[in-house]
């Protein structure tokens, strides 16, 4: 991985980075911008603060359930896992949240007997 190399190059020479070229060889492996990710977990005390909601609606396939997360501040980018049980069974989905209001849909077989957001308190923050 890009950014392993880059970091390796850098302990073996002993050499301290700086923020900003730690955030462009994080970006350059990455390909992509990743200034709302370091604006919220790096250069801010706060931490998530998150409303999640879902419906469920029945489809010939079984259930459709559609989230919404809502940050209430930040808005910080993380993936969010969700955590669905019926009768001993249990599945995840990942949903990644970069936006201030994020929806995402889940098709199961049958109605979950219980949803779980944030399941193993991988990201900090609140989450309602």
């Amino acid at each position: 991985i890009k950014h392993s190399r880059w970091m390796k190059e850098r302990c073996e020479r002993e050499v301290r980075a700086r923020t900003g070229e730690f955030i462009a060889a994080m970006e350059a492996a990455s390909g992509r911008s990743l200034g709302a990710f370091f604006r919220g977990w790096f250069f801010s005390w706060e931490l998530p603060d998150v409303r999640t909601t879902w419906t469920e609606t029945a489809v010939a396939e079984g259930v459709r359930i559609d989230f919404r997360v809502t940050q209430v501040k930040g808005p910080f980018v993380f993936p969010l896992w969700v955590e669905w049980s019926r009768q001993g069974e249990t599945g995840r989905t990942l949903i990644l949240v970069d936006e201030a209001a994020k929806s995402a849909t889940l098709v199961l077989p049958k109605r979950p007997d219980k949803i779980r957001v944030n399941p193993d308190n991988a990201v900090p923050g609140k989450f309602f």
